[in-house]
């Protein structure tokens, strides 16, 4: 399943169906949930979870499943006390026969590309094919991939949360997701830091304009993805005000865009800290 193309047919049928901000947000948890678990056919999880991943009472979230399940995104099904209720995604994406022709296609020509550079690459390299071991065996560090197909889901998931439009192949966009997974992070791992920074800024409007992928996935990721849930931070007087001027610079030259200034700032929490 594509997480991009799910996220943009939902929210083409969710205008049809006119849903609910409460609907929208169960899908996305839900949605979370089965990326988590792989995108099996079938998933658990319990209703204490969908409540705090997306923010809603339970009578809201057995209201918005039922609505779900009524417009045809998702079913489930209720199991025996104690257990948890089972949960089915239904793809909104349309696929026809050039979807198939192209992935076909693309898929054959990444194998011939492959192909051919495997061959030639020891004679362009002018290298012996075991040198690379060689030298990570001598203690030299291998090479950290970069990982653009998760600056999409990322970006884009970050996107359907806040209803803006950042751009996943920003280059400081993704050098902060790569500085990340090198770090050894993963894609659930910037998901949480996402639900728990939009769960504690997102009603701030000092702070909601930190929703970015700059502040979020800067230098104190780490401490965003260990805090605990509903955990504030607070900043000084004097740092707000800081905040404040820096953002006023910014915002002053940043055209028709709604979006907060991009202000690259290491500090989020506490007053003490550097930029």
């Amino acid at each position: 399943m594509n997480w991009i193309k799910e996220i943009r047919a939902f929210y083409d049928k969710a205008e049809q169906f006119n849903l609910s901000p409460s609907c929208i947000s169960l899908w996305h948890a839900l949605m979370y949930q089965a990326n988590k678990t792989g995108w099996i056919s079938e998933f658990s999880v319990a209703v204490s979870t969908l409540e705090l991943r997306s923010g809603l009472q339970r009578r809201t979230v057995y209201n918005a499943r039922n609505t779900l399940k009524q417009h045809g995104f998702i079913d489930f099904r209720e199991r025996s006390a104690g257990q948890t209720a089972m949960y089915m995604i239904h793809s909104q994406c349309i696929f026809d026969g050039t979807d198939i022709a192209q992935g076909l296609a693309q898929g054959i020509a990444q194998d011939v590309a492959q192909g051919i550079a495997q061959d030639v690459s020891p004679l362009i390299n002018n290298t012996k094919p075991n040198q690379t071991k060689r030298d990570r065996d001598n203690g030299a560090p291998a090479p950290c991939p970069t990982a653009p197909s998760l600056s999409k889901q990322v970006i884009g998931y970050l996107n359907a949360k806040l209803n803006t439009k950042f751009n996943p192949a920003n280059k400081a966009n993704m050098a902060c997701i790569n500085a990340r997974v090198k770090e050894g992070h993963s894609h659930d791992d910037f998901i949480t830091v996402i639900d728990k920074k939009v769960q504690e800024w997102a009603n701030d409007p000092k702070m909601m304009g930190y929703l970015r992928p700059q502040t979020l996935f800067g230098s104190k990721f780490e401490a965003y993805l260990n805090q605990p849930w509903g955990a504030g931070t607070r900043l000084s007087t004097t740092d707000q005000a800081i905040l404040s001027r820096m953002a006023d610079r910014q915002n002053a030259g940043w055209g028709q865009d709604d979006c907060p200034a991009l202000i690259n700032t290491n500090m989020i929490e506490g007053g003490n800290d550097e930029w």
